[in-house]
C-alpha cells in the first residue's frame, strides 16, 4: 500500500478570476488608480508585472477592449537612467512603434486609449510617474490541477 497523490492535468491554460487570458498569458486590466510606483507594486504582490507590451499584445488590447476608455501604467519607463527604456522584466526594449506624436518627452508609460472621428486607437504616452492612473498586470496562465 504506497501513498500517492495522482494530478490530472487539463490540456486547458486559465487565469485566475477577474484576469484576461491572451495566448499563454494572463492580464489584469485595474478599475482603481495609482502611481506608476504603486501600481508596480500592486502587480508584484499578486505574483506578476506591469505588461510587458510587445506588437500581439498591442494588437490584442487594441482590437478587444474597445468599450475601455482609460489610461493603463505599462511596465516601460526610464526612471533608472535618463532617455534608457527598460522593461520591468528584464526584457530588451525595442523601439516599436506604438508612441503617441511627439513621445517620448517623460518617464513612465501608458497605453492610452482615445477616440477620433476616424475610430479608436491606443498609443504609449509618457508621463510623470506620480500621475494616478489605471494598470495591466500581466503573469502565465497555468494548467489547472483536478
Amino acid at each position: 500500500n504506497s501513498d500517492f497523490l495522482l494530478f490530472i492535468v487539463s490540456k486547458e491554460e486559465c487565469c485566475p478570476s477577474g484576469w484576461v487570458q491572451f495566448k499563454k498569458r494572463c492580464y489584469l486590466f485595474s478599475n482603481d488608480e495609482m502611481d506608476w510606483d504603486s501600481s508596480a507594486n500592486s502587480c508584484t504582490a499578486m505574483g506578476s508585472h506591469l505588461v510587458v507590451m510587445d506588437s500581439a499584445d498591442v494588437e490584442q488590447f487594441k482590437f478587444n477592449r474597445k468599450k475601455v476608455k482609460h489610461s493603463y501604467w505599462i511596465g516601460l519607463s526610464d526612471i533608472t537612467e535618463e532617455g534608457t527604456w527598460r522593461w520591468v522584466d528584464g526584457t530588451p526594449y525595442t523601439s516599436l512603434q506604438f508612441w503617441y506624436q511627439g513621445e517620448p518627452n517623460n518617464d513612465c508609460v501608458e497605453f492610452r486609449y482615445y477616440s477620433t472621428s476616424s475610430g479608436k486607437f491606443s498609443k504609449w504616452n509618457d508621463v510623470s510617474c506620480t500621475l494616478k492612473r489605471r494598470r495591466i498586470c500581466e503573469k502565465p496562465s497555468v494548467r489547472p490541477l483536478s
